[in-house]
């Protein structure tokens, strides 16, 4: 037994001596060289083509891989290059698949799927056996997508301006529609913009002409139709497109929508004018000189029909009237209640009445009213409009002939004088007055037809009235410095009162000629003369 077991023991040792010495002459032993199998071969066949989808039947003559790549194209595509076929990495590929072949998949479908409707599209393959060895690039003849599909846009991401009721677009806009395809009109259309008038609660609708749509693509543009060039700032513009107006390349209709005011809301597609504010087209009185202060409003005319709701917002220190003259100046801030809008006018009443010789203005703030699209009225600034109040009488009332009725407040007798009076070669607003007193010594007066006046200044001399060498100087019998003032009527009558002549130096130095407490200059239509009895000198000192 022992021998026995020794022998496998040695045995064993041997054996593994030989298996080295064998292996080391292995080493060196050149081995014959394998050839690579052939390529694969594969057929193809495009079929069940639809809108976005089509269907690849494949078979390969042998296990390896499958390559499939598809792009936008037609027959004339270049085909790629074999490497960019094996990577996968064809520029502009809208598909590509690998796939696997074994003995259970030398033949099968593959579905080919995210294409665009209604394009023609290019396939390639190619096959690599078990080695890695490609084949030649293969392909089918270019197919087209169908388009049973209808086109479609969505209204809140796929318009340009977008859809939005904030007053930001500018007039005459154009509106560009981004469908889902290529798209054209159709022979026979409805396509309308519509622009709401606030004065009637209605959306005056007008037909876009042919040659206002404009197509690109997909893209398409509508023009706003000349014939609506009238539509205003602040206006909400609409967009209604007729079902089928508008179709595909195959003749797919879009729904088309309907837009408008429903229910009070604005509903499909619109947009709304940017406001500007309006200036006033027109501004009465137009003459700036007022010669009847009562009947003083203003009235402002604007482009568009004012709102009556903005004077439910309106702050009365936003419209102020100033009243002022040489010496003061008045603000009055006017109440809504003396506002009136009348469609597109605004009239003011006057808070006070002005007198002769007032300048009438007034300003208003930016926004203190609105029209019925929203915009505000611009501002208006003090002195951009003014009014005088004046009479508005010439010198000429006054030039000629006058019977002067003078009321004696001395023994209330009535003596009446024929005076003249003449213009003032010296003066344009000067007048020479003579025959007062029934003397022919000129006395100078100053005419204001703005205020109808007529002021004479104390101190002109009548001469010696009374016979002594004295002198009769004309006073005012309440002031010995104002100018004695009379009031012009409008047709020339002369109200002339507080006046008289007072008698310096000679027998009755201090005495009163007559002072008179009321006259009456009546223009005469003749010359007519007086003949007053004289009187003695009134020894009354009235100041």
């Amino acid at each position: 037994m022992r021998k026995l077991n020794l022998f496998k023991s040695i045995s064993l040792s041997a054996l593994a001596l030989l298996t080295v010495v064998s292996c080391e002459k292995d080493m060196f032993k050149e081995y014959d060289s394998v050839e690579p199998g052939a390529p694969t071969t594969v057929t193809l066949a495009v079929h069940s083509i639809a809108d976005s989808t089509a269907k690849l039947d494949y078979s390969v003559s042998g296990v390896g891989r499958l390559h499939v790549v598809v792009v936008p194209g037609n027959d004339e595509t270049a085909v790629p290059s074999v490497q960019e076929m094996v990577d996968l990495n064809v520029s502009g590929a809208v598909f590509s698949k690998g796939v696997k072949i074994t003995d259970a998949n030398l033949e099968g479908t593959i579905e080919i799927s995210d294409l665009e409707q209604n394009t023609s599209y290019k396939l390639f393959a190619i096959t690599t056996n078990a080695d890695g060895v490609p084949s030649e690039v293969q392909t089918t003849d270019a197919f087209t997508t169908s388009d049973s599909f209808d086109p479609k846009i969505d209204i809140t991401e796929d318009i340009t301006p977008a859809i939005s009721s904030d007053a930001k677009q500018e007039v005459g806009f154009d509106v560009l529609l981004s469908f889902n395809e290529p798209m054209v009109l159709a022979e026979t259309y409805t396509i309308q913009m519509g622009y709401y008038d606030p004065n009637t609660g209605e959306i005056n609708w007008f037909d876009v002409p042919k040659d206002s749509i404009v197509i690109a693509g997909n893209v398409v543009t509508i023009k706003q139709p000349q014939s609506a060039s009238a539509q205003f700032t602040g206006m909400y513009v609409f967009l209604t497109i007729g079902e089928g107006s508008l179709t595909d390349r195959a003749g797919n209709p879009y729904e088309g929508i309907t837009s408008g005011i429903v229910g009070g809301n604005l509903a499909g597609i619109y947009w709304r004018n940017e406001w500007v504010n309006q200036d006033e087209t027109a501004v009465a009185p137009t003459d700036e000189i007022i010669t009847d202060p009562a009947s003083l409003s203003i009235t402002l005319t604007y482009p568009n029909n004012l709102s009556t709701t903005s004077l439910g917002n309106y702050d009365k220190s936003s419209i102020v009237v100033r009243v002022y003259n040489d010496e003061t100046t008045t603000d009055y801030k006017v109440d809504a209640s003396l506002l009136t809008i009348t469609n597109n006018t605004l009239t003011i009443d006057l808070p006070e009445l002005p007198n002769y010789g007032d300048y009438v203005t007034f300003m208003m703030q930016e926004g203190a009213l609105w029209d019925v699209y929203g915009n505000d009225l611009d501002s208006i600034n003090f002195g951009n409009y003014e009014w005088f109040i004046s009479y508005g009488y010439t010198r000429d009332l006054i030039i000629g002939s006058y019977t002067a009725a003078c009321v004696s407040y001395f023994d209330n007798n009535t003596y009446n004088y024929s005076v003249t009076i003449e213009e003032d070669p010296n003066d344009e607003n000067g007048v020479i007055i003579k025959g007062l007193f029934d003397s022919q010594e000129p006395i100078v007066a100053t005419f204001n037809g703005d205020l109808a006046t007529l002021t004479v200044e104390e101190g002109q001399s009548f001469g010696d009235l009374v016979g002594d060498g004295s002198n009769v100087i004309l006073e005012n019998g309440s002031s010995s410095t104002d100018p004695i003032v009379g009031n012009i009527a409008s047709d020339g009558t002369i109200i002339l009162n507080g006046w008289g002549g007072e008698i310096v130096g000679g027998n009755y130095d201090g005495y009163f000629y007559d002072y008179y407490t009321t006259s009456t200059w009546t223009k005469a239509k003749g010359g007519v003369k007086f003949s007053n009895p004289k009187h003695a000198p009134f020894k009354l000192n009235l100041k």
